[in-house]
């Protein structure tokens, strides 16, 4: 009574065949043909040199796009030095003019430095003279009593 396989090499082989039906499509030579009437170029009757040339006129156009735009920034680039060269001539002016004004400031200094010892030089000659100068008449006193109303 004991359930023993009457032949064990038949149960293995049934079981091997079974791995092989599980594993393996059941159309396998079939289905290469119908991968390819599925794909983009058999089923538009093209063949692969069309398909390619897509992709390099769009590499051309692109590297077309790529020189212009490559063109215009080097004409911007050209304007942009000349404004800058511009800008550093007028910069150059400007500051000659500055230091221009600057010596003149200097002159001008110089000179106010020159009036104001000479102004104090005669102050203390003025102050500290054996004999002191009066002051000088401005006319005020004279032209005081002219500049009184006179009576009727």
């Amino acid at each position: 009574m004991t359930s023993e396989p009457s032949n064990p090499s038949a149960d293995r082989d049934a079981s091997v065949t079974d791995l092989k039906l599980v594993n393996e499509p059941p159309d396998f030579e079939a289905q290469p043909a119908a991968d390819e009437s599925r794909s983009p170029t058999h089923a538009s009757g093209k063949d692969e040199s069309t398909d390619r040339r897509l992709p390099i006129w769009m590499f051309v156009v692109g590297l077309l796009l790529a020189v212009v735009v490559i063109g215009w920034q080097a004409k911007l680039a050209g304007e942009l030095e000349a404004q800058v060269a511009g800008l550093g001539r007028e910069l150059e002016r400007s500051q000659a003019l500055v230091e221009a004004h600057r010596s003149h400031l200097g002159e001008i200094r110089g000179g106010i430095y020159e009036i104001s010892e000479q102004f104090d030089s005669l102050r203390a000659l003025v102050e500290g003279g054996p004999n002191p100068i009066p002051a000088p008449d401005t006319g005020l006193s004279e032209r005081a009593p002219e500049a009184a109303p006179s009576g009727p």
